[in-house]
């Protein structure tokens, strides 16, 4: 990995992680003429210690590389982002193919949109100005420390059965992650009405279950998608909003009601 470690965002750096050393070159040379500082990985475990030292934002990510790939190297930086209530970095992931199966699979990754091979500079960049401007909008806030569940609340809606709120949840989490899916792709298709609708469901289980931190998510990407906020931006509140989903999975896995 090229370039020094520091802890505070630059709007402008992107981190480059491609294992072909000529891609990478040019890459790099058309991006730093636009403007960009770009530090650059060789793998997907290269990019995963890169994101260690500083933030960036905007990974740029090549889908097959050595040592390990794009889609292993975004899951370990996205489980890491989880775990440490670490904002959303925008990885975009570059593919010979974007339109197939393998688009669902970045998304499922947590990728945040494919950029076909070979790579379309001029596209390129204007989504790249898309992302950095959209990354350095504030997302909703949230207390850190905030519960995942109201426990209290939750179990008095269901009559104190903590049998069935714990398949409730489970329920919750099950049909909403595949529903992020559909919101990836309704993303990138630019149809905000099922960013929408998707969000809306969410957002009414998770209050139902007194998972406010989620349903929050999913009312902020709900909001935004009716008031036809850009596609990265929406991109952002998905991640937003998978990452409670993450959150919320991890506290159901060691139980919702303590000890």
């Amino acid at each position: 990995m090229k370039g020094a470690a520091r802890d505070a965002m630059d709007k402008k750096r992107i981190l480059l992680a491609d294992d072909n050393e000529t891609s990478r070159a040019l890459t790099r040379e058309i991006l730093e003429s636009a403007g960009y500082a770009v530090d650059t990985a060789e793998n997907g475990l290269e990019a995963v210690e890169a994101l260690r030292g500083r933030a960036y934002a905007c990974v740029l990510m090549d889908a097959e590389m050595p040592v390990m790939g794009g889609l292993d190297a975004t899951r370990a930086i996205r489980r890491r982002e989880s775990a440490a209530a670490q904002g959303r970095t925008p990885v975009i992931c570059i593919t010979a193919h974007p339109e197939t199966e393998f688009g669902d699979k970045a998304r499922e990754a947590g990728m945040d949109e494919c950029a076909a091979k070979p790579l379309d500079f001029g596209l390129l960049l204007a989504r790249l100005d898309e992302w950095t401007k959209k990354r350095a909008a504030p997302l909703p806030e949230k207390a850190a420390e905030e519960e995942t569940v109201n426990v209290a609340r939750a179990l008095g809606a269901f009559g104190g059965d903590r049998g069935l709120v714990l398949k409730l949840v489970s329920g919750l989490l099950e049909t909403s992650a595949a529903k992020t899916l559909v919101i990836r792709r309704a993303i990138a298709a630019g149809d905000r009405e099922t960013v929408a609708r998707e969000a809306h469901y969410i957002r009414g289980g998770a209050a139902t279950l007194a998972a406010m931190p989620l349903a929050r998510a999913a009312g902020a990407l709900e909001k935004a998608a009716g008031g036809g906020d850009e596609p990265a931006r929406l991109a952002l509140l998905c991640g937003a909003l998978e990452t409670e989903l993450d959150r919320l999975r991890a506290r159901a896995e060691n139980s919702i009601f303590g000890s």
